[in-house]
């Protein structure tokens, strides 16, 4: 369905003194809405209807390892993916993402005595390219990187890692701000087209980082740390501590907390002030019982807290920054119903709370008789974004031969509050139970082979999901055939 086509093919090879292996894959496909009513015309203005063309993606990729001391991996890829957006007033309009991603990677090892040394140069290019109806944007990101890692054994059950890196990142045609487009989308509009401010810039890492791992009896333990030092914002100190005890023979108790930084928008860097990335802080504690070698069931609780954390509308842009709380509790579950039917799942209840987001963008400007220049501003506020308090899945396999498996799986989600147009359109996204179907049969017609066939949305609901413009109509039923051969 949805005109899905697609195959791979992967092979190795083994020398005497080295090894090689290339994997390649094609697909196509077809996005579920494919129709939109925005497009082009003659007489100038955005009419008529129109039908997607199919996405592509392309992908070559390989490494080649010599004996212990040297490997060198690379991927090239040709990836262009068409969809459909949708605003709140109905109109539609095709866009269309391209993201080819190309790299080449070296990595020397080389151990002497209980010391481990690792060296690993790499190159890397992305080449972005958005188009809303006809409006294109291109960027290019140009990353080299370097990194140096030492490990060693210490006091026979320790493990002690430390490294040093460096990143160089050149950035083209960065994104930094554009008009809302739908606003340049309605019928009655033929002239005006939303402008787009692109920058060029370069950015620089520099890190060091330290990781001890400690295993003594039943218990294991770890601390670790990196310094991030960048040249456009703010240094970081990350770090992370943890324990594992495996206080009973099937039972074991899990803990760790931890800090992340998430890289900043464009449209933050361009500004060229410093300012503090944003960053995240969680806590994490883990029952876990393993009764059986087919049996899990676990218990997790955790506790995340967002820092600078930062929106982004259609409308305003980035928003300013604010901060989140973030409470959860998840159990999961995997256990064998009778000697051919196996039952696994996880339910999730969250409690989040945070600021409201705050904006502010361009009105218009004012200039006096005298000369002088007054900027009017829009300003408002977004309710906070506390996404679904449950989420649910669980799924049920069983085995009608030794090679030949049918498994039924479904997905829930509580209702999620949203917002759009500067707070003037709101309701509720409710998504209903999802059901799926996968068959699979093995050492069909050939030994070694496989055949699948996959059934999404098992019976055809209707839901919405979250768009960046407004909600947009969720997948329909969709199937999918797949045949593999290993030989």
């Amino acid at each position: 369905s949805h005109g899905l086509r697609g195959g791979y093919l992967n092979w190795g090879i083994t020398g005497k003194d080295w090894d090689a292996f290339v994997s390649s894959s094609g697909t196509a496909e077809r996005y579920h809405q494919d129709t939109y009513s925005a497009r082009p015309v003659q007489d100038g203005g955005l009419l008529g209807e129109d039908r997607l063309d199919l996405s592509h993606y392309l992908e070559l990729a390989g490494n080649i390892h010599f004996g212990d001391w040297l490997a060198i991996s690379g991927r090239v890829s040709d990836f262009k993916r068409r969809y459909t957006m949708q605003d709140v007033s109905g109109i539609t309009w095709a866009g269309e993402r391209k993201s080819p991603i190309n790299y080449i990677k070296a990595t020397l090892t080389k151990t002497i005595g209980p010391s481990h040394f690792s060296l690993t140069g790499y190159a890397q290019d992305i080449r972005y390219e958005i188009t809303d109806v006809d409006l294109s944007r291109r960027q290019e990101n140009r990353i080299y990187a370097g990194e140096l890692l030492w490990d060693r054994r210490l006091f026979k059950r320790g493990l002690l890692t430390t490294g040093v890196s460096f990143r160089k990142n050149d950035v083209t045609g960065a994104f930094v701000r554009g008009g809302f487009l739908p606003d340049f989308l309605k019928p009655e509009n033929k002239i005006f087209l939303p402008e787009v401010e692109q920058a060029d810039y370069d950015t620089r890492l520099s890190s060091v980082f330290m990781q001890y791992r400690h295993t003594l009896q039943d218990w294991s333990w770890w601390v670790g740390g990196r310094y991030d030092d960048h040249s456009q914002y703010d240094s970081t100190l990350s770090y992370s501590l943890g324990a594992n005890w495996a206080f009973k023979k099937r039972w074991r108790m899990k803990a760790a907390y931890g800090t992340a930084y998430r890289s900043p928008y464009s449209s933050q860097i361009f500004g060229g002030s410093s300012f503090d990335p944003e960053a995240i802080s969680t806590l994490n504690l883990q029952l876990a019982w393993n009764p059986a070698p087919q049996k899990l069931f676990t218990l997790t609780g955790f506790y995340s807290r967002l820092r600078d954390h930062i929106q982004e509308d259609p409308y305003g842009g980035l928003s300013f920054p604010s901060s989140q709380k973030i409470l959860g509790l998840e159990f999961s579950a995997k256990t064998p119903l009778c000697r051919n039917l196996k039952l696994e799942g996880n339910i999730t209840a969250l409690k989040s709370s945070g600021e409201d987001d705050q904006y502010r963008a361009f009105k218009y400007a004012f200039v006096s008789p005298d000369g002088t220049k007054e900027i009017f501003y829009d300003t408002w506020k977004e309710p906070f974004d506390s996404g679904a308090s449950l989420i649910g899945n669980l799924a049920l396999s069983y085995t009608i031969g030794e090679k030949t498996h049918l498994t039924l799986d479904g997905q829930k989600t509580s209702s999620i509050r949203y917002t759009y147009a500067k707070d003037t359109a709101s309701g509720r996204y409710s998504q209903p139970f999802l059901l799926n179907l996968t068959f699979r049969k093995e050492n069909l017609l050939w030994k070694q082979s496989s055949l699948m066939f996959r059934w999404k949305n098992l019976l055809d609901r209707d839901y919405t999901v979250t768009g960046f413009y407004g909600p947009v109509k969720g997948e329909g039923a969709s199937f999918l055939v797949e045949w593999s051969l290993r030989f």
